[in-house]
């Protein structure tokens, strides 16, 4: 039989353990109520899919004083020999228009330092109406005159060499990029703030409505979505289905519509198939 000693000490044992698991459970319940606290406080990115454009006379006014302040640096620091001609310098204004459009719409209503975030390799501006060279030019004038902050992509290590690195992105880590205060001052002296940035540039609708995904991969809460096929095969069926959704977001961009923002539709089909989904999804908060 067991002593008085011995089942006081079992039971010291067990309130013991019971207490490191009780006190366990808690520290994992705060950790994740820390992540939730932090996740919620994040300033909101967009996508820079490069659809903005300036739809006022004040945005072309503060596109072309950049384009100007570009010009003018250029020159100074000898990397050009001289001025673009009227074909390049249009391209150039273009791109300059559309990136400063998506870094100041994504402030619209708020005063959070909020940002934008894309892959920068040469391959992610395939489908873009800005290619890759002349983003890169648009970024390094900006950057010249501290009208963006900019992150490069993060990358992650193999599990295999710790030391070695591999170019694959950690997912959700693509390259951040943000209106700095000395943009923000500058686009305020033309009448442009986080308060009005929406009448003033606005996204054109999606360059490509028609969206092929591959499978899915994964079950439950683990399930990500199939990857889009960029490069699929045109045919006449693709050719109709894509003249559709043109003609609707051509339509629908003849109104205002009130109670949340819709710059034009996409249709997703999955499964590398145009007979499975084919949803229309609104792009646009």
């Amino acid at each position: 039989m067991l002593d008085d000693y011995t089942l006081q000490k079992n039971n010291a044992d067990d309130n013991s353990a019971a207490a490191q698991t009780v006190q366990a459970a808690m520290t994992a319940v705060h950790t994740w109520i820390i992540k939730l606290i932090t996740a919620w406080s994040q300033p909101e990115e967009r996508y820079a899919d490069l659809r903005s454009k300036g739809r006022t006379s004040a945005a072309h006014q503060l596109i072309a004083r950049i384009y100007d302040d570009i010009e003018e640096l250029e020159e100074k620091a000898v990397s050009r020999v001289r001025k673009r001609r009227a074909r390049s310098g249009a391209k150039f204004f273009h791109a300059l228009d559309r990136f400063v459009g998506d870094l100041l719409r994504a402030r619209a209503g708020t005063t959070a330092p909020a940002r934008i975030y894309r892959a920068v390799g040469k391959d992610a501006f395939k489908q873009d109406a800005v290619k890759y060279d002349l983003f890169m030019r648009v970024l390094e004038g900006l950057k010249a005159l501290e009208l963006v902050g900019y992150r490069k992509t993060r990358y992650r290590k193999t599990e295999f060499d710790p030391g070695e690195f591999v170019s694959t992105p950690l997912k959700g880590r693509a390259a951040r990029f943000w209106a700095t205060t000395k943009l923000l001052k500058l686009a305020e002296h033309y009448g442009i703030d986080s308060g009005n940035v929406g009448e003033h540039f606005a996204p054109e609708p999606p360059t490509n409505p028609l969206v092929l995904r591959d499978y899915g991969t994964g079950r439950g809460r683990n399930r990500e979505k199939g990857k889009i096929i960029k490069n699929y095969k045109r045919t006449e069926e693709t050719k109709r289905l894509e003249a559709d959704i043109r003609e609707l977001n051509e339509f629908l961009a003849c109104f205002k519509i009130g109670g949340g923002g819709h710059d034009g539709y996409t249709r997703v089909f999955n499964n590398h198939s145009w007979k499975k989904g084919g949803r229309l999804y609104s792009h646009g908060e």
